[in-house]
């Protein structure tokens, strides 16, 4: 069953080339966000793609800057987005803080 918008407002966020709507129902409340076309329409954005990498520490910011290089390059054409859309964040672990079949990588 769908559920009836209470609320749909645009809302003003940041500049003047930023908006957002503003959904909400009994369920939920979300803040979407927009983009002014070239024409003054105003149209939802797709999300953007966040990559997440979990790795071991130890990479150089070379091998950092490689690797988003090309995942960014790859993501923007797989997904039809425009690069500057894709993010890419970094987690990483010690080895003594990662373990693999009950056993710290550390270990190993």
């Amino acid at each position: 069953m769908a559920t009836s918008l209470s609320t749909i407002k645009n809302l003003k966020v940041g500049n003047a080339s930023n908006y957002c709507i503003f959904i909400s129902s009994q369920k939920y409340a979300t803040l979407q966000p927009l983009r002014r076309q070239p024409d003054g329409s105003l149209t939802k954005e797709k999300p953007m793609p966040i990559i997440h990498v979990e790795m071991f520490a130890g990479r150089t910011l070379e091998q950092k800057r490689a690797f988003v290089s090309e995942v960014t390059r790859v993501a923007s054409e797989t997904l039809a987005c425009p690069p500057e859309s894709v993010d890419v964040l970094f987690t990483e672990f010690a080895r003594e803080n990662w373990a693999k079949a009950g056993k710290l990588v550390a270990d190993k």
